[in-house]
């Protein structure tokens, strides 16, 4: 897989993760940071901006 299939994934993980909890619902292995779920939302989504950013 290239960075930039990676960075797309990320980028999904990031944004769904920070979205669903509005709908009452969560990725359940985001559940593991428990109130810090929407920063680790936050850092996937950048690092995933970044990894296609980069190449």
């Amino acid at each position: 897989m290239s960075s930039k299939s990676n960075g797309v994934m990320l980028i999904f993980l990031g944004v769904g993760s920070f979205v669903l909890p509005f709908f009452g619902l969560q990725f359940k292995i985001l559940t593991l940071f428990g109130g810090f779920q929407w920063v680790i939302s936050l850092i996937l989504a950048g690092l995933g901006l970044f990894l296609m950013v980069r190449e």
